[in-house]
């Protein structure tokens, strides 16, 4: 077991690196990749309005929000939510996040260093919870425990990915393959 848990350890400390390198100069280091993103930016803007329709006046995480770029800027999710949290396993780009929502006047933003397979919250705490491209950096069965812990009573869960193999795993019930950075 001990042995488990270092890797466990091993494998989010290499998370949380990866993603601060991520911000080396300041900025996302892999904007370049945008361009490819194009092809599923319909996907994307499904989300959005999902997250948007259940969103409204509701109590509302963003699992791993990296920068915030997506909340605050795009989908602007603190504009409708009562009140938005985001987390994510990055200290550097949880540092931007903030810094963005107090930019934009924010005041009902909640951003934190967080390890999504182990939430800090209380149980029942949100009415929605989404994330975007996340999946398979997790365990999924230590995510989906953590999100049903935290989600209230009829509360619902949104998570788009480009990796159809999360999804494959999740609606199957297989085992997931190994988490990794990148």
């Amino acid at each position: 077991m001990l042995t488990q848990d270092k890797d466990v350890t091993k494998r989010i400390e290499t998370e949380r690196e990866f993603h601060n390198s991520l911000h080396v100069c300041g900025e996302n280091s892999r904007a370049y990749l945008n361009k490819y993103y194009v092809a599923i930016s319909h996907g994307d803007q499904q989300l959005y309005k999902l997250v948007y329709e259940l969103g409204r006046n509701r109590t509302v995480l963003e699992y791993g929000c990296a920068d915030g770029t997506s909340a605050i800027t795009e989908m602007r999710t603190p504009e409708y939510a009562t009140d938005y949290y985001g987390i994510d396993i990055s200290d550097v780009s949880i540092h931007f996040a903030q810094a963005k929502a107090l930019s934009a006047g924010h005041k009902n933003c909640y951003f934190y260093v967080m390890d999504a397979e182990q939430m800090e919250f209380p149980d029942e705490k949100f009415d929605l919870i989404y994330g975007e491209g996340i999946l398979h950096h997790l365990d999924l069965n230590k995510c989906f425990s953590e999100i049903r812990r935290t989600l209230k009573a009829g509360g619902t869960c949104i998570h788009g990915t480009s990796r159809p193999q999360s999804c494959a795993q999740l609606v199957s019930g297989a085992d997931p393959e190994p988490p990794h950075a990148g």
